[in-house]
């Protein structure tokens, strides 16, 4: 009996029985092309003339376009093989943005002028940073064959082909005079929000879909995966911070979600992308996003002394994406360093006067 199946990513299978072993074999993203093999398989069957070990070497590179193997091949064996956080997700992601540089494009054609002409293109209706990330694929794609013998080059290495400038950061930390204009001008649903946001510095996808058993027993305590890295979210929340759920839970809805709007339903990402920069025009505030709170809690923390590793555990990210991207060092603060580093001297004189004395 032989047959075709979906997996959980949608890969399409064929299966089949041949010497009394069942054989199973992911060619494609469709079901009308892993119909089409099939009918091959069960035809050389009935003929007397399949080769399972000839035909699964086929699929694995030898039937491309052309003479050589493509890209869509090597893209298949990389995605087939790919085990990192949030798999499924990458896969899909990733699979419909590499496959769009061309499945059917010979890798012997694939030139830096190649990738630079993809870039280019893309460039025109894409954010510099989505281009970017494209490119960073198709190298880690490149580099992952390199490893294990299956070409030769990365055309699309970071020395070969340049990257698309980093645009300026769109976040901010927001100060205490702005925030307080802020929710004055907020309603108190979303207010309760971003009270809740600067206090815990998580992201919004978190926020919004944080629930009641997501807390720990009191005094609450977060154990949280974030999910776009798989990290751990390790907080002891502070007085604000309660101070919300103790607001929030005045109304309750009957899945747990703690932030809920003025309908008393849980709040998505599409009210909020509205709502918020509704408040942050009559407040009069530009250049802050959402992400702000994010940054405003790191700049709270540095500025009180906190570890960057701390500071990283709390909001499920690495100490040095902290250090790079969040800490935001202002006149106060260099000033504040400066006077521990005075103080710390003149400490040091003191002792050797006394010493000397």
């Amino acid at each position: 009996m032989a047959y075709v199946y979906k997996d959980r990513i949608n890969r399409w299978y064929v299966c089949y029985k041949s010497g009394g072993k069942r054989i199973a074999y992911v060619v494609s993203d469709y079901k009308k092309n892993a119909e089409k093999v099939l009918r091959r398989i069960q035809n050389e069957i009935d003929a007397g003339d399949h080769n399972p070990t000839k035909f699964k070497a086929e699929l694995r590179g030898d039937a491309t376009t052309g003479s050589g193997k493509t890209f869509g091949w090597l893209v298949e064996k990389f995605l087939s093989g790919y085990r990192g956080p949030r798999t499924n997700y990458y896969v899909k992601t990733t699979g419909i943005q590499l496959r769009e540089f061309g499945n059917d494009t010979p890798l012997s054609e694939i030139t830096r002028n190649r990738v630079e002409d993809f870039r280019n293109a893309r460039a025109e209706t894409r954010k510099a940073s989505t281009v970017a990330k494209d490119l960073v694929s198709l190298g880690t794609v490149f580099k992952w064959a390199m490893r294990r013998g299956l070409w030769g080059s990365n055309p699309a290495a970071a020395d070969e082909v340049k990257r698309p400038p980093k645009p300026p950061s769109d976040s901010r930390p927001v100060s205490n005079e702005e925030l307080a204009r802020l929710l004055d001008n907020s309603p108190g649903w979303l207010a309760r929000i971003i009270r809740w946001a600067c206090a815990t510095g998580l992201d919004r996808g978190v926020v919004l879909s944080l629930r009641w058993a997501d807390l720990g027993q009191q005094p609450y305590t977060l154990r949280i995966t974030r999910p776009k890295n798989q990290k751990l979210i390790i907080q002891t929340l502070d007085q604000e911070a309660l101070a919300v759920l103790a607001e929030a839970q005045k109304v309750l809805h009957k899945d747990g979600i703690i932030f809920l709007g003025k309908d008393g339903q849980p709040v998505n990402g599409h009210k909020m992308d509205k709502a918020l920069p509704r408040a942050l025009q009559a407040a009069g505030i530009s250049g802050v996003s959402f992400r702000s709170f994010r940054h405003t809690f790191v700049s709270r923390c540095v500025k009180v002394g906190i570890h960057p590793k701390t500071i990283g555990e709390s909001i499920g990210d690495t100490t040095a994406s902290v250090i790079d991207t969040y800490m935001h060092t202002d006149d106060q603060v260099h000033q504040a360093a400066a006077d521990a580093r005075s103080a710390q001297s003149v400490r040091v004189v003191l002792d050797n006067s006394a010493n000397v004395a």
